[in-house]
């Protein structure tokens, strides 16, 4: 941790005084250049190295297999998706026949089938799943809308699987594992994330979803939905995520909505 935290000090350190001999005369410049091409800080910049990611874009969406740490994916804003099974030394692209990539959508391994995973094809694109560790992807169903934009299966009964669309009215659950589908029912907006409580009854799950237009609760497995509970501020809900114990009887739910000071002081944030 130490090593991390000094490579990150002297790259950032570099990079100030590169911009501050940019706004400096000779004399100074000539300075900073002898700071910067000191042995001891070159060889803390040498210490990063590329992991073989590219694309020119920005990485979004990582996600790793619950069943092997090893196992990676990535999404890149330049279309293309990555998998890494050596825990991110290498990366491989994933063909964009297979899949594209979604920077909106998370990729969800199943939780005991450590070979399936699912995830979203491009943007607005539709739901696909891999069978072999997210080497090839098929649709997953022909009944499922484009514009898939969060995933959630139950992790303490598989059979039930959410899908939250960028129109939340086109939202759909499956009780069998993606075999059938049906619409959720009241769900609305742009759907951010899912949690399925794992401290509600197996056969009548209670589910949440953020939204654009807030929280909602589902207290039949996903199939009818209604807006839930006060305190949030006024403004857009853009993530959404939650935690829940069974043997705690604890569930724990986290938003991040829009922020802006009002009245000189702050709303919003998570």
């Amino acid at each position: 941790m130490r090593d991390i935290a000094a490579v990150v000090v002297a790259a950032l350190l570099a990079l100030a005084l590169t911009s501050a001999a940019q706004c400096a005369g000779p004399t100074l410049r000539g300075k900073v250049r002898d700071m910067i091409e000191h042995e001891v800080l070159q060889e803390k910049i040498a210490a990063w190295e590329s992991m073989g990611l590219s694309g020119g874009g920005a990485m979004y969406t990582p996600v790793i297999s619950p069943h092997d740490p090893n196992l990676m994916l990535v999404n890149c804003d330049m279309s293309c998706a990555f998998r890494s099974t050596d825990g991110g030394q290498s990366w491989e692209m994933i063909h964009h026949q297979y899949l594209l990539a979604s920077t909106r959508c998370r990729p969800v391994f199943h939780p005991s089938d450590p070979d399936v995973v699912y995830g979203a094809s491009g943007h607005r694109g539709q739901l696909k799943v891999s069978r072999d560790r997210g080497v090839t992807w098929e649709p997953v169903s022909e009944d499922l809308a484009r514009g898939v934009r969060a995933v959630a299966i139950d992790p303490g009964n598989a059979e039930l699987m959410l899908v939250g669309h960028f129109e939340g009215e086109r939202s759909a659950v499956s009780p069998d594992g993606g075999s059938n589908w049906g619409r959720c029912e009241g769900l609305r907006g742009e759907v951010v994330g899912f949690h399925i409580d794992q401290t509600s009854p197996v056969a009548r799950r209670v589910c949440f979803a953020g939204t654009s237009e807030g929280v909602f609760r589902s207290q039949d497995a996903g199939l009818t939905w209604e807006q839930f509970g006060t305190g949030l501020p006024e403004h857009r809900l853009v993530e959404f995520a939650g935690g829940s114990d069974s043997e705690r009887n604890e569930c724990v739910l986290y938003c991040v909505v829009e922020g802006e000071v009002v009245d000189g002081k702050y709303v919003g944030g998570v």
